[in-house]
């Protein structure tokens, strides 16, 4: 059953079913679908990870309503559409729905089977929904999910690799001196090697992409950033954050910081001194000679 038309449920055209039938035989084997069902998750210590998955989900609408475009135009060509389990004694009417439910433990992922007619009815009747994203019925409003390209991703987890291996490389190599810098211009606040070090590793790990975006022409972020943490720590310059200004101990003005910013008030002071003329490659001279 499933798919297959009782009365006008599932009565799509003949030419419609065909494109459908075709595109899911062409994924080969099997297709996978990724659900976008995680949220945040609200531990502050992330144990579980960034995310948290629910244990069941199941997709809504179960039945859905789509315009056959080969149908005539009207009341004909709108069809109702669900995965058909079970019928009434008389086989005329449907029991029984079927359901897509998305296991959490495979994090959103569901997996269909193209080697049997059950799992092709399925796929087809995904292609169908209206919350699949890109589909040929798709509806506005939120796409709870997608098919998995299996070559895009491929080269997307492969890309992904190759970034994380040029950030470990770094990680690996950095002498305890830049481990240290580098602790200071993230704001770490921590002293312990061993620490720090861990900590740059799983950022490596993790962040890969913004953790080379910190190491892009020759890690001038990271120096500026660090020289600013460090030189706030010995306090040898003050945020002054009622004016949004850097100032000298002694209370004169450095430079004042934009009034509204995304960044920090260490990352504006350090683009500043980066970026900031003569005035600012003064200032940054003395700040490296006041923390040595």
């Amino acid at each position: 059953m499933l798919l297959s038309a009782i009365g006008k449920i599932n009565a799509i055209s003949d030419k419609l079913r065909g494109e459908i039938e075709a595109k899911v035989l062409s994924f080969g084997d099997s297709v996978r679908y990724q659900f976008d069902i995680s949220k945040d998750n609200p531990d502050p210590e992330k144990k579980d990870g960034k995310v948290v998955w629910p244990h069941v989900y199941t997709l809504q609408p179960r039945t859905f309503v789509i315009t056959d475009p080969h149908l005539p135009k009207g009341a004909q060509n709108a069809v109702k559409i669900g995965l058909v389990t079970k019928l009434d004694e008389k086989g005329e009417n449907v029991k029984i729905w079927g359901k897509i439910q998305v296991s959490g433990q495979n994090r959103g992922i569901f997996e269909i089977d193209l080697t049997s007619a059950e799992g092709i009815a399925t796929a087809m009747y995904l292609e169908l929904h209206p919350k699949i994203k890109n589909g040929m019925f798709s509806k506005e409003g939120y796409k709870v999910f997608y098919r998995i390209d299996e070559k895009n991703l491929a080269t997307e987890q492969r890309a992904e690799r190759s970034l994380r291996k040029k950030a470990m490389d770094i990680a690996e190599k950095m002498s305890d001196a830049d481990a240290k810098m580098f602790a200071d211009a993230m704001t770490w606040g921590e002293n312990d090697i061993d620490i720090i070090r861990n900590m740059i590793e799983d950022m490596a790990e993790n962040e890969p992409k913004y953790f080379l975006e910190m190491h892009q022409d020759d890690a001038t972020a990271i120096l500026y950033q660090g020289t600013v943490q460090r030189a706030k720590d010995k306090g040898k310059i003050l945020y002054d954050n009622v004016n949004n200004s850097y100032n000298w101990e002694n209370g004169k003005v450095i430079t004042m910081l934009a009034p509204e910013s995304t960044r920090s008030d260490i990352e504006q002071m350090a683009l500043w001194l980066q970026t900031g003329g003569e005035q600012a490659q003064k200032a940054f001279e003395k700040i490296k000679i006041l923390i040595k």
